[in-house]
């Protein structure tokens, strides 16, 4: 999803130490609250990959969205404020996208993958 070490280690709840080792196959056991996280962010990553490019789909947690919930905000933002209710929340608004609720069209999709902001839709 293009981000840094930090912000990966933030997402997973993890230091960055702990999440090069586990990188590296030497990872610690991971809590409830890590498992859940881990579970989040992979749903996340597919949900985005089967809606987008790679390109919009690696930048959409990094671009602004006027889209209720993050009024402004980027996802990645939106998440680092709400911890685990926030990512829950991400991943049902991305769940229902590609479940057509919101009736995205491959053009809409397309043309995304171009903009700065993403708009509400």
């Amino acid at each position: 999803m293009g981000l840094n070490r930090e912000q990966q280690a933030w997402l997973l709840g993890l230091s960055a130490r702990s999440l090069q080792r586990a990188g590296a196959g030497n990872g610690p056991e991971l809590t409830q609250d890590q498992l859940t996280r881990l579970s989040l962010v992979v749903g996340i990553y597919k949900a985005l990959h089967i809606l987008y490019d790679d390109a919009a789909a690696d930048g959409w947690l990094r671009r602004a969205n006027r889209r209720h919930p993050f009024a402004g905000q980027t996802p990645l933002e939106y998440m680092s404020r709400g911890g685990i209710p926030a990512m829950y929340e991400v991943r049902r608004l991305l769940d229902a996208d590609r479940s057509g609720m919101f009736s995205v069209t491959p053009e809409a999709r397309k043309a995304a993958s171009s903009f700065e902001t993403v708009v509400d839709l």
